[in-house]
């Protein structure tokens, strides 16, 4: 009986560790932490709400031969709070996040490039 009950607590603390992990990471993308500001450089974002989230890492060079690349800058806490779209090497679009201190999106400002 101590057994199967020692095996459920220790399951328990697994579960609630990683949730404290998870949340305490300041949810990072895909596991990665990325140094405060930027410029970093990626192929594409996953298609969900805001904040998106880029994927595909790519350097500068590469960034600069491709139709349509995404810029993003990063806080202290490696959350996005800024990201840009290029197409054919202009600004497509800018998107500016900022955070509340519970690490909840609280503010959104998007703006449309007028070319």
């Amino acid at each position: 009986m101590a057994g199967k009950y020692g095996e459920k607590m220790a399951r328990l603390l697994l579960t609630i560790i990683i949730a404290f992990a998870i949340i305490g990471s300041g949810f990072c993308y895909a596991g990665e932490y990325y140094y405060p500001g930027g410029p970093y450089y990626f192929k594409d974002i996953k298609n969900s709400a805001a904040p998106y989230e880029p994927v595909d890492e790519i350097n500068y060079e590469e960034a600069n031969n491709l139709y349509t690349y995404y810029e993003a800058y990063f806080d202290d806490d490696g959350r996005i709070v800024s990201l840009k779209k290029y197409q054919k090497g202009k600004l497509e679009w800018s998107d500016k996040y900022a955070y509340s201190p519970t690490g909840t999106l609280e503010n959104r400002e998007l703006s449309i490039s007028s070319r």
